[in-house]
C-alpha cells in the first residue's frame, strides 16, 4: 500500500533515530491525510436501502458502507443470514463531531435546531442505522474507549462469536475526519 510505505519512510523506524531527529516526524494530522489520500473512495450513499437512510449522519453512513463492503468481501449474502444471529459491534472514539458542532451553533446563534437531526448526534447511531438498514437483530454493542474504540469492538464481536451468542458478526470502528476533530487533535 502506496499510503503505508509513504508513512514508513517518514517515520523513523528506531527509538534513537525518532530522540534525535524529530524533524523527519510527521504530526498525527499528516499521517491521517496520507491514509485518507491513498484510500479509494466510498460513495456511502449507494449503500443505503431505505428511505430512512436519506438522514444518515456521515459517521453512520461510512459504518454502513463497511458492513457491506465486508459482507461482499467475504462472500456473504445479507439478505442470507440469520438476523438475530448476526451481531454488530462498532467502536467510536468520537463520533459524530462535524454534525454536532453543526447542530449546536445553529441551536447557540437561534435558540433552535432541526430536531430531526438530533438522533444523529447519539453515540450509538452508527450502530442503530447500520442494524436497520442491514435488518439485523443479533447482539449489538458500541463501545468508546479513545483510540482503541475500534480494536475494542473487534475484540468484544470475537467474543460474541466465539461465545456462540452470534453466528456472525460485523465489528470495527467508525470515525470521522473533519474540522471539528482536527481541532481536536490540534488542542490536544
Amino acid at each position: 500500500m502506496a499510503a503505508l510505505d509513504e508513512i514508513r519512510r517518514e517515520v523513523p523506524t528506531d527509538v534513537a533515530s525518532a530522540r534525535d531527529d524529530r524533524s523527519h516526524r510527521l504530526s498525527v494530522r499528516q499521517r491521517l491525510q496520507i491514509l485518507v489520500d491513498g484510500v479509494e473512495r466510498v460513495v456511502v450513499h449507494d449503500h443505503v436501502r431505505t428511505p430512512v437512510g436519506r438522514r444518515i449522519d456521515r459517521v453512520s453512513l461510512f459504518a454502513l458502507a463497511a458492513c457491506r463492503l465486508a459482507a461482499q468481501d467475504a462472500g456473504l449474502a445479507l439478505g442470507g443470514l440469520p438476523p438475530a444471529r448476526t451481531g454488530l459491534v462498532l467502536g467510536s472514539a468520537y463520533g459524530n463531531l462535524e454534525e454536532t458542532a453543526t447542530f449546536l451553533d445553529r441551536l447557540f446563534a437561534r435558540g433552535t435546531a432541526n430536531p430531526l437531526l438530533f438522533p444523529n448526534l447519539v453515540m450509538n447511531a452508527p450502530l442503530s442505522y447500520a442494524s436497520l438498514e442491514l435488518g439485523l437483530t443479533g447482539p449489538g454493542a458500541m463501545i468508546s474507549a479513545g483510540e482503541v474504540s475500534g480494536e475494542g469492538a473487534i475484540a468484544c464481536g470475537t467474543d460474541l462469536v466465539a461465545e456462540r451468542v452470534a453466528d456472525v458478526c460485523f465489528a470495527g470502528g467508525a470515525d470521522e475526519l473533519s474540522e471539528p476533530f482536527h481541532r481536536a487533535l490540534d488542542e490536544a
